[in-house]
């Protein structure tokens, strides 16, 4: 026993500094509106959305209604800076149930690159990933990919999931794959 509380000693004594470095969180709370591609958000109201940023990333929870029975969704945190795109990531996704309501979570570290959202966008925009957790403008953006199809659903609900379109205009709002819906989370 003496040497399970020792160890337990010894973790919070490692754990305090580092704790203690972080500056502290702050929360924001944004509609999820609807979402137009190339014009910006609606009007319409589907639900909310939270961020959590720290010094070390930020933290999402997107709430949404009115989506499509069985619709595979994907979440995209895209990064601004000084108003414009400078990196698009995957966040979250899964298939919708019955009811259309769906809710996602996802982090992103300052520095994390990984999920990048295509290989064209990035040539076009980059990937530079979070820089300033505090600071950056936040998007999560809702992409709505079809009807789940069975040994696909993978790909559907991991990535931009625009097989065989190279052209980034279609990319971002094909038949197959468009952004309906966002929630803006403005920098300090």
């Amino acid at each position: 026993m003496k040497i399970v509380l020792g160890i337990a000693a010894a973790l919070v004594a490692l754990a305090l500094p580092l704790a203690a470095s972080a500056g502290p969180a702050s929360q924001q709370a944004a509609d999820v509106t609807g979402w137009v591609e190339g014009q910006g958000p609606t009007t319409a109201v589907y639900g909310t959305a939270s961020l959590v940023r720290n010094d070390n990333g930020i933290s999402m929870t997107f709430r949404t209604s009115e989506i499509p029975a069985g619709e595979a969704v994907t979440i995209w945190w895209v990064i601004l800076e000084n108003g414009a795109p400078v990196s698009a990531q995957f966040a979250a996704g899964h298939v919708v149930g019955g009811s259309g309501i769906a809710s996602f979570s996802g982090h992103l570290a300052e520095g994390d690159t990984s999920g990048c959202f295509s290989p064209e966008f990035t040539a076009a925009v980059g990937c530079e990933g979070l820089t300033d957790a505090q600071t950056q403008t936040v998007i999560l953006l809702a992409r709505f990919h079809g009807s789940a199809e069975p040994g696909r659903i993978p790909i559907q609900i991991h990535t931009p999931e625009t097989a065989g379109v190279t052209d980034l205009g279609e990319q971002l709002c094909s038949p197959l794959a468009c952004q309906y819906q966002a929630a803006i989370f403005p920098g300090a």
